[in-house]
């Protein structure tokens, strides 16, 4: 058990996650009264699958606000 304790690592994990909307010719885009910033990954994730159903002509990308880099990285697509 030391050896792992010494071996184990704590995970970066990105403290909040955003929703991006793109619409269908795949620009930035932005729809009123729907929430993008969300501290978990579940909650994002299900809110991004309820959006696309909801608003089938646009697609969506979660993102994490990645602590390393400045650049946002995409985590899923939808």
């Amino acid at each position: 058990a030391l050896t792992w304790l010494l071996k184990a690592k704590p995970h970066n994990r990105p403290k909040g996650y955003s929703i991006v909307i793109f619409d269908v010719f795949g620009k930035k885009s932005y729809i009123e009264g729907i929430r993008t910033e969300f501290k978990t990954f579940d909650v994002a994730w299900s809110f991004m699958k309820q959006y696309k159903k909801s608003y089938r002509l646009y697609n969506f990308a979660l993102v994490s606000d990645s602590l390393k880099s400045d650049k946002p990285t995409i985590v899923r697509y939808v």
